[in-house]
């Protein structure tokens, strides 16, 4: 366990098979008011395609990248007014 993780903290971050058994998919959240958790996200992709895969053909399960928090952004793209 990391030392500045509580039990229940180590846990969230750190599935096991057994959480994985059986899925045939997953959704990978990052939080975008926060980098790290982006930065994560390809960690966690790796986590899932080390431990889990579909069985016909041993291929990784299809994922999904999912941004939360997106209403809080303020717009990071200027527009030109029209010319």
């Amino acid at each position: 366990m990391v030392a500045n993780k509580t039990k229940k903290e180590y846990l969230l971050t750190q599935p096991n098979r057994v959480y994985y058994k059986e899925a045939v998919g997953a959704f990978v959240v990052f939080d975008v008011t926060r980098t790290n958790t982006f930065e994560n996200t390809e960690k966690w992709k790796g986590d899932i395609d080390g431990k889990v895969d579909l069985s016909v053909d041993h291929k990784p399960i299809p994922m999904v990248l999912l941004a939360n928090k997106v209403f809080i952004l303020i717009p990071c793209v200027e527009t030109e007014p029209n010319k």
